[in-house]
């Protein structure tokens, strides 16, 4: 009898069936013999798949997490794009006169970022120039600009980049001439092909 028409009743998972080989004037069919595994033996092999049940969980989670981290990690080492708010600022009274980080005057080609986000140095890539990250200010790190004029999700939830100007004109017209949002491409440090503007 063939282990297809093996009557349910007879089937038994503590048994294992092992085919015959086929007698020489047979009808063909195969054989099976049917043979009880030992108790202890089924035992065992539960217990060896619940550890390997058990270390793919965990292989799993690893890989998991280590993309997590990856996916980290490359915000702050490496280039990526990102959607940004983009305001300007000058010179003026009791503002604009050096950077947060260095302490270097600011100058055309310098921006303010949230730092936790863009780490100082980092060069900041527009679409007319670039510009390096030396400064920051309250309202570029609680996004003010981007929450309160973002149109859909994706704006309100952009960083905002505060682009620095020399005179209040300049800052003025390139603002009127160009988008509030727009992508820029962000080159941190490690990557960034010319060293912070001193």
């Amino acid at each position: 009898m063939s282990l297809e028409n093996l009557p349910d009743r007879d089937r038994r998972e503590d048994f294992v069936y092992f085919p015959m080989p086929k007698e020489p004037k047979g009808n063909g069919v195969s054989k099976y013999v049917k043979r009880r595994l030992p108790a202890f033996s089924l035992i065992h092999l539960l217990a060896d798949l619940q550890r390997v049940e058990k270390s793919m969980t965990w292989l799993i989670t690893a890989v998991g997490v280590g993309f997590g981290l990856l996916l980290v990690s490359s915000m702050f080492a490496g280039e990526h794009s990102a959607l940004a708010r983009v305001t300007v600022y000058w010179h003026s009274e009791g503002s604009g006169a050096n950077a947060a980080w260095n302490g270097a005057r600011l100058r055309d080609g310098h921006c303010a970022v949230d730092p936790r986000k863009i780490p100082y140095g980092s060069q900041v890539v527009f679409h007319d120039t670039e510009c390096v990250a030396v400064d920051t200010g309250p309202d570029v790190v609680n996004r003010k600009a981007a929450r309160w004029c973002g149109r859909s999700p994706a704006e309100r939830n952009a960083i905002v980049i505060d682009r620095f100007f020399d005179t209040k004109q300049n800052a003025l017209a390139w603002a009127k001439a160009n988008p509030h949002f727009m992508v820029v491409q962000v080159c941190t440090p490690d990557t960034a092909t010319g060293g912070p503007a001193r």
